[in-house]
């Protein structure tokens, strides 16, 4: 079927051989290079050729198909257009197709070879594998493809700042959208969002061609050019940038649907679940959309155009439902649209049952300038498991009926769609959707980005959407009640001081959050019956001591919430009445205006008037004691207002009243609205302690003690509304606490006034007269028997710390059950601090040893090291001043309480180093070398004393002892002698006498006493002994601390050694022997022998041996 000849017209062989007129030409490529891009013609003879078009004055024509055996075989062209340049993705973009006279309409690429594009077995993708004709059924001399080959539903960034679409922030707090920052991943987009933005949306539209280089903000993404080349500047679905900026180059054409022929396509979503769900759990479609159109909507012999729809399919797409359209047109009894002849948020509300299947239709806000929500009820639909959404746009009213989708559309008999009127007038933006969310509104919906300050209602029964003939009948006279509440928050705070909070879990609408007794219906909304307690307060020096205030203040001051109305009840409130803050208990003090100040709510709409109960306040000093204001009604009991200027100062309005009772006034320079059973002081006479002082505590013989009234009965007309609901009456008691926890009960030292009541004995005011129990002390720092044992001994007063990380500073704390320790008398001289060391016991100075300072807020009697730190190995006491005349009181005048049983109060803290020093013995008052033995000496059988007068006294000394009980346990022990203690008085003998003839004896005492008892012990060597011809002798010393506090026993045992001297020596002063010889016994011979000694002050013997004799 391929001649491949050449024909060169104009050449020398004459003209080219043709079997018809050249009836059609076109490029084989949008984009056109003569010198590649091939010209394709066809023949009314049927044949198709290429053309070079690089041969300027003429061209070489080829005929690539001649048409033998093809299906145009024997038939003439018509005509011939470059193919569809978008559709299935340009597959169609390089073909060319051409028309033949009896209506095929064939493809072919530059080869001349047809394409098999035609017919249901195309492929998806639109490649091939079809017919290769088509049978167009008309005669044509032409063929030209629309432009509009593409979807004009696209994502684009177009109106991505506009306000109306985007995340809002959340009312509760539980979003800020505007703190988080969003980019876009596409190289193309230089934009930054954050989520408040409406970022990227679907548009239906033409944009203005975007010029390269130049910024991407509010226009439309692009494909990546790496993915499909050259289509990196153009709008989804054209795959050649020189296609849109071919299409938008006309000024009219651009941002719009502006398109010949005008325009229509349809977006279609995947599909979502509502199974598991019914209608009662209200699932909802919401979408944000903006909407620009011709605006002609359907009525008798009016064609729709420009319309926006959507649609609901459960069948997979096979067919649609509408649920929401911009054809703004209801129906009627005469006239059936898409609208239903009532629109309303649900569609059980309607009860027509010619809207059955319509009901839920809601109508599409057009030329609105401004985003709008789309909401849908799809009750209807619940259960479903397979729902797709599609939003169609068409400039002729209807994508007509070729386009794929069957759809039962009431009122779509009117359309334009083979009307020229498709094509005119479409300058219009088009059709934006954003932020579609299906959700559930049976627990609630939020509300966000509303109007703010809207004073006026919308009429749902507007013109054109009257109710239902056959609805149920509402009363819309009388009393009614209307509420508007915020759903339950399941959330947790961002942090402890962030207004922000964070949802934490996700559930089911339909998981039960609370146990449950079958399944029965929600119940009523509960309302306890709560109250704002304000008690046992000290506010001094403030401008305002105590502010109730229910008015709302404007943008300046921060907009309270409105209280709201009364509701309607079997018995109405009249009054507005409703309960308010119970303020009890107060000590207020110099404010510069009221001390308590209450003032109600008088801007419109009025709101309910709040019960203010102000009972057992001391309110002193001041421009006013309490002021009342406008709508409010308080009930004022049992207060002491004293020293102001005015009172009680009463001007209510809008009903509002005040309950003026018991009330004490001394001093004010106007005394007020005084109600009953008040009590007016003189100045002379008795109210506080010491007011001056701030010192509040009921003086003796004061009116106020036992005077309260005891109960007042709630307001008639209030318990007579609230009766028939079950709640019950709510009398204001006096309370049975004060201000400092202390329970009323009655002074028997005085005799007061009667009080009012079922107990007469409670004093007005906020303090009782009641502290009869005087304060106490507690050692903190050091803590005394602490939980985690760092105190080691657990005798109460007494600490005892070992080895501690930084010892700088101890505290002693005063505590006071009843109104308070009285601060103002505290000073350092009430305090003493001692310490004993090993060398005795000091006063330690207040600004030379510590520093002193106390703190009235906690009570703290603080003792600060003037080194850094205190020393160790130091027994400290702290002694506190509980004397009548100068000790510690509280604010009632009691005494300190002692905590010693000599009725002292004080502290024993004792600090060691965490190790426990042995005893030292000495040796004439110095401590035993190591090495070597101390060595002394003695004659024989002289016995050897150890005393201070001989210069060698036996003592022992032990650093530490003193820290415990200063006992130790001495062990003498002789060696070739005998011991003698020199004293057994105030020691214990344990081993041993220690009174002659022992070679060891163990004692024990204290220190002092043993070192009394060593002194002049005696050791005596042994009869006959000297050093000389014996083993050494010695006597050794052994001392015990009997386990001091840190740790074990330490000892220290020294021996010393003893030299008994030989017994002395005679010498002669001639050699012996001396011989005298005697021949007659009766002879008497006389001779002088002349003797020597080595020692003095010993015996010696000499003997003198006779022959004869011996």
């Amino acid at each position: 079927a391929f001649n491949g000849d050449t024909l060169t017209t104009g050449g020398a062989n004459g003209t080219p051989s043709f079997n018809g007129l050249v009836t059609g030409m076109a490029f084989d490529d949008f984009n056109v290079n003569v010198n590649s891009t091939p010209l394709l013609g066809v023949t009314s003879g049927g044949e198709i050729f290429s053309i070079d078009a690089s041969i300027v004055d003429r061209g070489a024509m080829t005929l690539i198909n001649d048409g033998v055996g093809e299906v145009f075989e024997g038939l003439g062209f018509g005509g011939a257009a470059l193919g569809p340049q978008n559709l299935y993705g340009a597959a169609y973009s390089n073909y060319v197709f051409a028309t033949t006279t009896d209506g095929q309409l064939i493809a072919f690429d530059r080869t001349g070879t047809l394409q098999g594009v035609f017919g249901t077995a195309v492929a998806d993708d639109g490649t091939g594998g079809g017919d290769e004709s088509v049978d167009a059924s008309v005669t044509s001399h032409g063929i030209a493809f629309s432009p509009l080959d593409f979807n004009l539903w696209h994502t684009t960034q177009r109106q991505g700042t506009t306000a109306g679409h985007g995340i809002n922030a959340a009312p509760d707090n539980s979003r800020v959208p505007s703190e988080i920052d969003l980019t876009l991943d596409k190289e193309n987009s230089d934009n930054d969002f954050s989520q408040q933005d409406g970022a990227v949306s679907f548009y239906f539209g033409l944009e203005q061609f975007h010029q390269p280089g130049t910024s991407t903000q509010n226009t439309y993404l692009t494909y990546e050019d790496t993915t499909i080349p050259g289509a990196d500047n153009s709008q989804y679905g054209i795959y050649n940038n020189d296609v849109l900026r071919d299409l938008t180059n006309n000024s009219t054409i651009g941002n719009n649907v502006n398109l010949p022929g005008g325009a229509l396509g349809s977006l279609t979503t995947n599909s979502f679940s509502l199974a598991g769900y019914t209608a009662k759990d209200a699932p909802t479609l919401y979408f944000n959309y903006f909407l620009e159109t011709e605006d002609t909507d359907s009525a008798v012999n009016v064609e729709m155009r420009d319309s926006a729809r959507a649609f609901l399919s459960i069948d997979g797409g096979t067919t649609w439902i509408l649920v929401a359209t911009n054809n703004s047109t209801k129906s009627t009894s005469a006239n059936d649209w898409e609208l239903p002849t009532y629109i309303t948020h649900t569609a059980s509300e309607n009860t027509n049952g010619a809207d059955t299947g319509r009901d839920f239709v809601q109508e599409l806000f057009d030329n609105t300038g401004v985003w709008r929500q789309a909401r849908i009820d799809l009750s209807n639909f619940a259960g479903q498991s397979d729902i797709m959404l599609r939003f169609d746009y068409s400039t002729a009213g209807t994508l007509g009926t070729l386009n794929g989708f069957e759809s039962d559309v009431r009122g779509d008999t009117t359309n334009s769609f083979n009307s020229n009127r498709r094509g005119q007038n479409n300058t219009g933006e088009g059709f934006y959707i954003d932020d579609i969310i299906v959700g559930f509104a049976e627990r609630g919906e939020m509300v966000t980005n509303s109007n703010t300050l809207v004073t006026s209602f919308f009429n749902v029964y507007g013109t054109g959407n009257n109710e239902p003939a056959d609805a149920a009948d509402q009363i819309l006279t009388g009393s009614y009640n209307l509420e508007i509440r915020r759903a339950t928050e399941y959330a947790v705070l961002v942090s402890p001081t962030d207004p922000f909070i964070a949802i934490a879990t996700l559930f089911d609408t339909n998981d039960r959050l609370v146990e449950e007794d079958g399944l029965l219906g929600d119940d009523n909304f509960r309302r306890e019956q709560g109250m704002v307690l304000i008690e046992g307060n000290q506010i001094l020096s403030s401008r305002n001591g105590i502010v109730v205030e229910t008015v709302r203040g404007d943008v300046f001051e921060g907009w309270f919430p409105h209280q709201g109305g009364t509701r309607a009840l079997p018995n109405l409130n009249t009054q507005q009445l409703a309960p308010g803050a119970v303020l009890q208990n107060n000590l207020i003090v110099n404010s510069t205006f009221a001390g308590i100040d209450i003032t109600g709510d008088i801007i419109s709409p009025e709101s309910v008037i709040p019960i203010v109960k102000v009972v057992n306040n001391t309110i002193y000093g001041g421009l006013e004691g309490i002021n009342v204001f406008t709508r409010v009604s308080p009930t004022i009991v049992n207060n002491i207002i004293a020293n102001t200027v005015s009172g009680i100062s009463v001007l209510t309005t809008g009903g509002g009243s005040a309950v003026v009772d018991a009330n004490l006034f001394q001093g004010n320079l106007v005394n007020g609205t005084m109600g009953t059973n008040w009590i007016d002081l003189l100045d002379t006479e008795a109210l506080f302690v010491d007011a001056a002082a701030g010192n509040f505590y009921l003086a003796d013989n004061s009116k106020a003690i036992d005077s309260s009234l005891n109960r007042l009965a709630d307001r008639p007309l209030y318990t007579a509304v609230k009766t028939p609901l079950g709640i019950p009456a709510s009398d204001v008691f006096a309370p049975s606490y004060d201000a400092y926890g202390q329970l009323r009960v009655d002074d028997p030292t005085q005799s007061p006034p009667p009080g009012l009541g079922s107990n007469v004995f409670k004093d007005r005011g906020a303090i009782e007269r009641a502290d009869f129990v005087g304060p106490t002390a507690v050692i903190t720092l050091p803590a005394d028997n602490d939980v985690n044992n760092i105190d080691l001994d657990d005798t109460a007063t007494q600490v005892y710390i070992a080895n501690p990380a930084l010892f700088t500073s101890m505290i002693v704390e005063l505590r006071d059950t009843g109104i308070g320790i009285d601060d103002a008398q505290i000073n350092s001289s009430q305090f003493t601090l001692t310490a004993q060391t090993s060398t005795g016991t000091r006063l330690l100075e207040e600004g030379i040893d510590y520093l002193f300072s106390y703190n009235s807020n906690t009570n703290e009697a603080i003792f600060s090291a003037v080194a850094g730190v205190f020393e160790l190995d130091t027994r400290y006491t702290i002694t506190v001043d509980n004397s009548v005349a100068t000790g510690i009181t509280d604010r009632a005048g009691n005494l300190l309480q002692p905590n010693q049983t000599d009725l002292s109060t004080s502290f024993s803290v004792v600090v060691t180093d965490g190790v426990n020093d042995p005893p030292v013995n000495n040796f004439n008052a110095s401590p035993f070398p190591d090495s070597p033995n101390t060595a002394v000496s003695t004659e024989s059988e002289t016995p050897l004393i150890f005393s201070t007068a001989n210069g060698n006294a036996l003592t022992v000394s032990d650093p530490d002892a003193f820290l415990g009980d200063g006992l130790v346990s001495v062990t003498l022990t002789a060696v070739n002698g005998t011991l003698t203690l020199g004293s057994t008085a105030n020691v214990l003998v344990t081993v041993g006498t220690g009174l002659g003839n022992e070679t060891t004896f163990t004692f024990q005492g204290l220190i002092a006493n043993v070192n009394a008892a060593l002194e002049g012990t005696i050791w005596t060597p042994d009869t006959g002994y000297y050093s000389s011809i014996g083993s050494p002798a010695t006597l050794t010393m052994t001392t015990s601390d009997l386990t001091n506090f840190d740790g074990p026993a330490e000892f220290d045992t020294d021996v010393i050694d003893i030299t008994v001297n030989d017994p002395p020596t005679v010498q002669f002063q001639v050699s012996p022997p001396l011989t005298v010889t005697e021949t007659d016994q009766g002879t008497v011979t006389t001779f002088n022998v002349i003797l020597t000694r080595d020692k003095i002050g010993a015996e010696s013997t000499v003997l003198i041996s006779d022959a004869n004799s011996g």
